[in-house]
């Protein structure tokens, strides 16, 4: 028997995501670019040299061994432990080594080779070395990342520099807007709302580009020399302060815990994201942009599956919010911290908005028919709510109840409540109002 798949949709990081301009000679069209933090923790070391490396971690098993970073070090004490107190650079390379990149470039070599270049149309490439190729650093594959300054799309965004590597690792270009076109049937659908004219485009779809680690490595180095003043021989690109969404400059005890679960513990980047996110690495100046709204946090889909009966639910929901007024807008965490004795709420919701208001689906193997989040955004994130839910949401739905949290996506506080689909998007299908009303019943006992 095959490996039983987890119903809902399964993240492949969680990044802060904004819009922008391709960059192309021929056409200039809009995309989103994205940066996940365990990346850009990886890029820190990238661009360390190896005493560097060799200092900070001295000085941070050091502060563990004191019971300091209590909150930030969990894995990595662990480690410790495990390693009966000593834990050294070797330690880390032989990880490494053994991992699925079979190389220490990370330790070894410095990320940015070379003298970087401006090509004619003014734009800046770094040579970056990849973690992955080769055993050696005579076998090192290179990839050339490309800057150039970014555009204001509508004033939504003005980060400093659009962003391309060669290599094909995350980096690439996902669909961002793609739920279905997985089978007939969902090709049917989105051709239905194309000649319903609530989309006009069958993909339903505009370009994510997910910062790879090369890009990572030469944003932070760009950031290090320009802001910090280390010398790494790059040439500034017009005399701009360079911004950077992650700043791990003076977090080396995050770096190493980060290392500690991707590489000791295998963690998934989408656990090591949601931790790294928990703790304060989003530098100041992409904060702000956040609380403007230019800037948003989303779960990167890695794979959805749908059973039959939510699929058609689904489908019937995104129809109704479409036609009325609502954009579909990726997907995102919900109920952060939500839990019982027995199990976590937090599952991936799949979004929709129109100004300070936003519709989430979510449906997984806790909450296993769909149902819908109305979120109401506040204007700002200064007043916290002082407590979040902690028992089984549907529990709110049976009891019509409201509460407040902070939206993960926007940072901001909302006023909350669950809703079931209405009957008009559950008419025709088969059987859906009865498993609502057994799912239901349970939760009135």
């Amino acid at each position: 028997m095959g490996k039983e798949k987890h119903v809902g949709i399964q993240p492949l990081m969680y990044a802060l995501v904004h819009q922008t301009l391709e960059q192309s000679e021929d056409e200039r069209r809009m995309l989103w670019q994205a940066d996940a933090p365990t990346v850009y923790a990886e890029a820190r070391l990238g661009v360390a040299s190896e005493r560097e490396i060799e200092e900070m971690l001295a000085e941070t098993v050091n502060g563990v061994k004191k019971g300091r970073y209590e909150e930030s070090t969990p894995f990595l004490r662990q480690w410790l432990e495990e390693r009966k107190g000593k834990l050294d650079l070797d330690n880390l390379v032989e990880l490494l080594r053994k991992s699925t990149k079979k190389s220490a470039a990370m330790i070894h070599e410095p990320a940015v080779y070379g003298t970087p270049t401006n090509s004619e149309h003014g734009t800046l490439v770094l040579r970056v070395k990849s973690r992955t190729t080769g055993t050696d650093r005579n076998t090192l594959r290179l990839w050339d990342v490309e800057f150039a300054n970014y555009e204001i799309v509508d004033g939504k965004t003005d980060p400093n520099f659009t962003r391309i590597c060669q290599c094909g690792e995350i980096g690439k270009n996902i669909n961002r807007k793609r739920l279905w076109m997985e089978s007939d049937c969902e090709g049917e659908f989105l051709d239905d709302l194309v000649r319903s004219r609530l989309t006009s485009r069958r993909e339903l779809g505009t370009k994510l580009h997910l910062a790879c680690y090369h890009e990572a490595a030469a944003i932070t180095a760009l950031n290090l020399q320009r802001n910090r003043g280390y010398d790494l021989g790059i040439p500034a690109i017009e005399d701009r302060r360079i911004e950077i969404a992650f700043d791990f400059t003076d977090r080396w005890d995050l770096v190493f815990e980060g290392f500690a679960r991707r590489y000791r513990f295998k963690q998934d980047y989408a656990e090591i994201d949601a931790f790294l996110f928990s703790h304060d690495v989003v530098s100041p100046y992409f904060k702000d942009l956040m609380e403007q709204g230019k800037v948003c946090r989303e779960a990167v889909k890695k794979s959805r599956h749908f059973e039959p009966m939510a699929k058609e639910i689904i489908m019937g929901l995104h129809k109704k919010l479409l036609s009325h007024g609502y954009k579909y807008a990726g997907f995102a965490r919900e109920f952060i911290g939500v839990s019982n004795r027995k199990k976590s709420y937090e599952t991936i919701g799949i979004v929709y908005e129109k100004g300070d208001v936003s519709y989430h689906i979510v449906y997984d193997n806790n909450f296993w028919m769909p149902f819908v989040v109305e979120k109401h955004i506040g204007i700002s994130n200064k007043d916290k709510p002082n407590v979040t839910y902690k028992r089984n949401p549907v529990r709110l739905l049976v009891r019509n109840a409201s509460w407040k949290e902070i939206d993960d996506r926007t940072g901001k506080v909302a006023v909350i409540k669950v809703h079931q689909p209405s009957n008009d998007v559950l008419q025709g299908i088969n059987g859906a109002k009865e498993k609502y009303k057994g799912y239901l019943s349970y939760f009135k006992r």
